[in-house]
């Protein structure tokens, strides 16, 4: 079996195929690169007169040259277009990813900062169409592909007009080309399109990502124009919950697909900034991981006092009565020691010294107070208040005789009459 070819480049497989065409994936041999090549169904194109499918042709193919100089980060590029068997056909940048529609197809609505990334990347690259004197006229979900890192491009400038007066244009009057349920009412119309055509196709798109429906849905194409035409959009639950503002929805969406295209923003980039301003939707910045607090080791004592306010360590004090210890102080006087040696627990101790070679200390253990020794101790204590007693009133026997006896020789000291004094 042959192999297909269009012009130079090698049909791989098929990627997709739809209404007006099919789409191959496909090399290129000259370059050495893997290109999308897609192809134009003259089918759709056929009439009585073959001179006016011809100059049909040739107007699209011009135009498709001039949505090829377009060079934005956000843009599928085009490398080139022809024609084989009478087909014409253009190879453009391959891109590894899926669509919006593809996507959305999974019944699960992407977070609306993605959302919101997308329809941003979007409007970016819709302006910088509409600087060049390009319109899509075909913004969709299956004309956006998503890929890695929520980085987007926007592609099929297949039908776009040119706002260039030596380039004319692809369309006439009561010609319909695009999706009904994206397309503005002046062009299911067939008037002319303008920049705020697309914005009203973007307005379409971002109601879709954030509820799941359409604004303007039916079974049919003759009821989806009808209420394109003449019914506002429905204003959905999702969109409530998410506003910020109370006139949200009339200051947003519903200037976003009004009717008079004079109503409309001026930019896809102000319909985007108002997104933002009235609704929950801008991305989240990512919390810092927080640091993990190093606990601290517990002790029985974690105060390590300055030596000042040290106790007293009786293994270092020789003058240090060790019979006065109680039992249980031994304990708590050998963890002193060992916080006092090291710096305490989790510090450095001193720094060593070189020392003089000595003989060893011997420190002979503490013997273990007696029970006799202990009442010795109260006893004694007993002692010395009685003896503190007998002093005080002795001192107060000798001052009374002191008085007696000066009292006697100097009458006037005296403050009461004694019997035994003259």
């Amino acid at each position: 079996m042959s192999e297909l070819k269009f012009g130079r480049y090698t049909v791989l497989d098929e990627i997709g195929r739809g209404s007006s065409g099919i789409v191959y994936r496909g090399k290129d041999p000259l370059m050495d690169r893997v290109v999308a090549i897609k192809t134009i169904h003259t089918q759709s194109l056929q009439d009585e007169d073959p001179d006016k499918v011809k100059r049909f042709l040739q107007r699209f193919q011009r135009e498709a040259r001039a949505s090829g100089v377009l060079s934005h980060a956000n843009i599928v590029t085009i490398f080139d277009i022809g024609e084989e068997n009478g087909l014409p056909y253009i190879a453009m940048e391959f891109i590894a990813g899926s669509t919006l529609s593809s996507i959305m197809t999974k019944k699960q609505l992407l977070k609306e900062g993605k959302v919101f990334k997308i329809l941003k990347q979007v409007a970016d690259a819709l302006d910088y169409a509409h600087s060049q004197g390009v319109i899509h006229r075909d913004v969709k979900p299956g004309n956006v592909m998503y890929c890695d890192n929520d980085f987007i491009k926007v592609m099929d400038f297949s039908i776009a007009r040119m706002e260039v007066p030596d380039m004319g244009t692809i369309t006439t009057s009561g010609t319909i080309l695009g999706t009904p349920f994206y397309m503005p009412p002046e062009q299911i119309l067939g008037n002319k399109t303008t920049n705020k055509s697309d914005i009203y196709s973007l307005g379409v798109v971002a109601y879709e990502l954030l509820t799941g429906s359409l604004p303007f849905p039916g079974s049919s194409i003759a009821s989806i124009i009808y209420k394109v035409l003449h019914e506002k959009p429905i204003m959905h639950k999702k969109l409530l919950d998410l506003a910020k503002t109370a006139n949200a929805w009339d200051d947003c969406f519903l200037k976003v697909l009004a009717k008079n295209s004079d109503d409309r923003f001026a930019s896809a980039s102000d319909f985007v900034d108002s997104l933002k301003k009235h609704f929950y939707i801008e991305p989240m910045e990512p919390a810092l991981p927080k640091k993990k607090q190093q606990e601290r080791p517990k002790f029985q004592e974690t105060r390590i006092l300055h030596y000042s306010h040290r106790k007293k360590n009786p293994f270092e004090d020789d003058t240090f009565d060790k019979t006065t210890l109680l039992p249980s102080d031994y304990k708590s006087a050998s963890r002193m020691k060992g916080l006092t040696d090291s710096g305490g627990p989790g510090r450095p101790g001193p720094p060593e010294q070189k020392q003089v070679s000595q003989p060893p200390k011997v420190i002979n253990p503490v013997p273990r107070p007696e029970p006799f020794l202990t009442t010795a101790v109260v006893l004694k204590q007993e002692t010395s208040f009685l003896s503190k007693l007998l002093m005080a009133a002795l001192i107060t026997a000798l001052l009374a005789i002191i008085y007696l006896i000066l009292a006697q020789l100097f009458p006037v000291l005296r403050i009461i009459d004694l019997p035994f004094m003259v």
